[in-house]
């Protein structure tokens, strides 16, 4: 495939340069411009300045721990990330090895900590003590004043006065400054008091406008009270040239209340790298050990670690607690932590992403707003998702929210193809677009993308959507010829705070929609529903169900409006009330080897002549 696509851009007339990355064999010092001058790493394809009509091959075999950034072309010269060579597909795994048993002390008889890493600075770096401003949404409401004391020394002050009904981390948050392009990392050093006791819930370095990409991420400082404390923000380069827009963003939505009072004041800043140790200056979203034969449960106290496997990520401390008997890396060969990034950022226009393999990754294996003329084929997308993305206060107390979606298309995106990628063990959706804007702007627009002949199984949602408020606008969606399996059966389901497996997950959809397909698909096993739907879409002129097979194994094959349940014995109901489903058929699928993950359709299997062209239905 990747010949093919190289001999279409060149009949296309945009063959531009083509660049070799080799992880074994290469040198980020070669100019990359030959598999015998071959690069590195993907921080030195991040950092190439690429061109419409370029390619970056990766070479077969290689595994790079590193999450790579696309970079946009120009329409009908698109950039290509591909690979060459012979053996198995080149691996983007940007997960922390702990498999070494000197990574790990016990603390108590049965509980493990990773062995922190130590600070080493490297010298001062320029940082501005004032630029400073905070930004408000969704009804909440706080202010930001300065003053300076005699001494010049500067203190910012932020005041709550009204918090939002969802109190969601972004509804307030405070952005700084810029920062110097550093490669490793850098240290704010700040002295700060509150009123009442507050831990921030976010830092990070990222772009202050969408799609807000992230470029260093920082650990959670301890608690800072009435008291004046000295603190470090110490942030951590994932692999990428930072920006002249990308600024300091602290969340601050999440954790406070009306009459809250923060004051801070910067006492300079630090570059410097982390040395020793297991640097985790983010989360971890999921253990998986020895390739996915156990996987860990995700807890958020380490009081709560009761069972063999349970761990909490300690924001504070930076360090990961594991409940186990024995020195886990004695007791296993392969042990990876899956941290909080993208595997492959897809905020980028006119990018081929072709035969890439993408795994242990806490966020997204391809995540990003803005995708325009994006296309993914080819790839295998494994145990993704499980980090923090925020925590939402209930009355019944809090509820965690996780990443984890095998493709997603976030905001804006259009002209996107999804095909021939095999995708699993995902925590929560396996292909999704989604989005959502504020009501004033158009924010989400997402028109033209169409998902075909992919291979799904052990994931949560095969595939989700929803886009919101009515202003936002859905056309021209295409699900077909996928064949999925297995939903809800993945490492994820029981420790999700919701855990409702489902082939297709439709939320509560505002957005203006028209022209949703799903047709020709194999839906096979799930562990609530076939279909959850928070509206009756079935109702709706915009979406058409049509030449599926469903076999739910005797659960429901909707959930309709939240609450309506409808067997796959309703099925001709369906089809004669909302005229949708039409050609569907419930029955058993029969595969080659399902035990081998081989999920073609053995000849005479029921739904091999049941597609709308008469064909085979499923991935081909």
């Amino acid at each position: 495939m990747r010949i093919c696509v190289l001999l279409a851009l060149a009949a296309l007339g945009v063959q531009g340069a083509t660049y070799y990355v080799d992880s074994v064999g290469g040198s980020d010092s070669n100019d990359g411009l030959s598999s015998e001058r071959a690069w590195a790493s993907v921080g030195r394809v991040n950092r190439a300045k690429l061109v419409g009509g370029d390619s970056v091959l990766f070479k077969r075999g290689g595994l790079w721990r590193e999450a790579l950034a696309g970079q946009s072309g120009e329409e009908g010269k698109p950039i290509l990330f591909s690979s060459y060579g012979e053996g198995a597909l080149p691996l983007i795994q940007p997960s922390k090895s702990v498999s070494d048993p000197a990574l790990w002390e016990e603390v108590s008889p049965g509980l493990w900590r990773t062995k922190k890493a130590t600070w080493k600075g490297t010298g001062p770096a320029s940082f501005p003590v004032s630029d400073w401003w905070l930004h408000s949404e969704a009804g909440a409401k706080a202010t930001l004043d300065r003053q300076a004391d005699a001494n010049g020394v500067v203190t910012n002050r932020i005041a709550v006065q009204a918090i939002s009904q969802g109190r969601a981390g972004n509804h307030i948050q405070l952005w700084g400054p810029g920062a110097p392009d550093f490669t490793d990392g850098m240290v704010v050093r700040l002295r700060a008091r509150s009123k009442r006791p507050y831990t921030f819930a976010r830092i990070c370095l990222m772009d202050n406008h969408s799609p807000w990409t992230v470029f260093a991420n920082s650990q959670i400082p301890e608690k800072i009270e009435n008291e004046w404390k000295e603190i470090d923000l110490r942030f951590v380069n994932q692999g990428k040239s930072i920006p002249d827009t990308a600024r300091i963003n602290i969340y601050l939505g999440g954790n406070v209340e009306v009459g809250d009072e923060i004051e801070f004041q910067v006492l300079g800043a630090e570059l410097g790298e982390l040395q020793g140790g297991v640097p985790l200056p983010i989360d971890v979203g999921n253990i998986i050990f020895d390739h996915g034969e156990r996987c860990g449960w995700k807890r958020w106290e380490v009081s709560d670690l009761k069972a063999d496997f349970e761990y909490v990520y300690e924001r504070t401390e930076q360090c990961v607690y594991l409940r186990h008997q024995g020195n886990p890396g004695e007791r296993w060969k392969s042990i990876e932590f899956a941290q909080r990034t993208h595997g492959v950022s897809i905020s980028c226009h006119d990018t081929i992403f072709d035969g890439l393999a993408i795994r242990y990754v806490g966020s997204h294996g391809f995540g990003g707003g803005g995708a325009t003329r994006v296309t993914i084929r080819n790839c295998e997308i494994s145990y993704i998702g499980g980090a923090h993305q925020f925590t939402r206060t209930t009355a019944k107390g809090p509820v965690h929210v996780r990443f984890g979606n095998g493709i997603e298309f976030w905001g804006n995106a259009r002209d996107c193809l999804v095909e021939n990628n095999r995708v699993w063990e995902i925590y929560d959706a396996a292909l999704t677009n989604q989005g959502r804007g504020d009501g004033k702007r158009q924010m989400s627009t997402q028109m033209n993308i169409t998902y075909r002949n992919n291979v799904i199984w052990n994931s949560e949602f095969s595939f989700e959507y929803w886009n919101a408020p009515v202003n936002e606008i859905t056309k021209n969606i295409r699900f077909v010829h996928n064949t999925c399996v297995d939903a809800g059966k993945g490492w994820a389901h029981a420790q999700r705070p919701d855990p409702n497996g489902a082939h297709l997950m439709f939320y509560s959809n505002r957005a203006t929609t028209t022209d949703f397909v799903i047709t020709d698909n194999v839906f096979m096993s799930t562990t609530e529903q076939g279909v959850r739907m928070d509206f009756n879409w079935l109702e709706r002129s915009a979406l058409t169900l049509s030449n599926n097979l469903w076999w739910c194994s005797g659960k429901p094959l909707y959930r309709l409006a939240r609450a309506e349940y409808v067997g796959e014995d309703k099925l001709s109901e369906i089809q004669g009330k909302y005229s949708q489903e039409l050609g569907s058929v419930i029955g058993e699928a029969k595969f080659m080897d399902a035990s081998k993950r081989d999920y073609r359709l053995v000849p005479g299997s029921l739904g091999t002549k049941m597609a709308s062209d008469g064909g085979c239905i499923g991935a081909r």
